[in-house]
């Protein structure tokens, strides 16, 4: 690198910072830490959330299947109620 970049780089950066630059910097630097920050509590509420879907579709395969042996023990009592006054 010349000088003359160098003292062009460096008139650029003093520029940057002059203008308001530092403050553009910290801002971003701190929006990424409370990204950062964040993780942890989202992969904790998305966890949460698979769980809690999961019990759902358990909760109603369990309701599905108690219907249907519902309705299975009904016409087993019917076909047998109907045997017994043929006999």
């Amino acid at each position: 690198m010349h000088k003359e970049e160098g003292a062009a780089i460096q008139e650029a950066y003093e520029d940057w910072i002059g203008f308001g630059g530092a403050r553009i910097t910290d801002a971003v630097a701190q929006a990424n830490v409370k990204v950062v920050g964040e993780a942890p509590a989202l992969s904790l509420a998305q966890s949460y959330l698979a769980a809690s879907q999961a019990n759902a579709v358990l909760f109603a395969n369990m309701i599905s299947q108690q219907q249907q042996l519902a309705i299975g023990g009904t016409t087993t009592l019917l076909e047998e109620i109907r045997r017994n006054l043929r006999e």
